[in-house]
């Protein structure tokens, strides 16, 4: 779905009354898209404020992108305090949302809690301790963990996406417009 059409739509929405109560843009809401790639949409009660993420618009139907607008509507009407219970589900069955907290990420190609970049293995019984979106800043040779599956404390192993493992981070080195370059080494270098 093309982002204009999202915003066109979101503002319709919004400008429209549900059971009884003056439209969000009349409240004072706004609306706008956010870079966001692990949730869909989020309502900022505190600023009045409903966004939807760019990536999740554009890989998208309708239909989603809709009703993810209208989940986010209830939750504006229904209040902060309400999250994703009995008011805020009696306020998706007014603006027509479907009263589910969430898709699952397949249905919608978003991140799921499996796309980790970054994965480390307990020394012990090799299996995963924690997982990593980015890179971990931190020195893994003095990193103790306790493993959930053995039990045992000790050391972890932090593997790549391409399967290398890496037994060190060195501190990282300034560089130009003061992005980090880690330099690492690998185990299977």
């Amino acid at each position: 779905m093309q982002l204009s059409d999202a915003r066109t739509l979101a503002l319709k929405h919004m400008n429209t009354s549900f059971g009884g109560q003056p439209s969000l843009l009349d409240k004072g809401w706004s609306f706008e898209f956010d870079n966001a790639k692990s949730r869909l949409g989020v309502c900022k009660y505190r600023y009045r404020l409903i966004s939807i993420s760019r990536r999740y618009v554009e890989e998208n139907d309708v239909t989603f992108v809709e009703d993810t607008i209208l989940h986010e509507i209830a939750h504006a009407y229904a209040g902060s305090a309400a999250g994703h219970k009995r008011e805020w589900k009696r306020w998706c069955l007014i603006t027509g949302a479907n009263p589910k907290r969430a898709w699952k990420g397949e249905d919608i190609g978003l991140k799921t809690k499996d796309d980790h970049k970054y994965q480390c293995y307990c020394t012990h019984c090799n299996k995963v301790i924690k997982k990593y979106h980015r890179y971990p800043t931190m020195d893994l040779s003095k990193a103790t963990h306790t493993s959930r599956s053995c039990g045992k404390r000790g050391g972890c192993i932090l593997q790549t996406p391409d399967g290398k493992q890496i037994t060190q981070v060195l501190k990282p080195k300034q560089r130009r417009r003061r992005r980090y370059l880690y330099q690492f080494q690998f185990l299977n270098s």
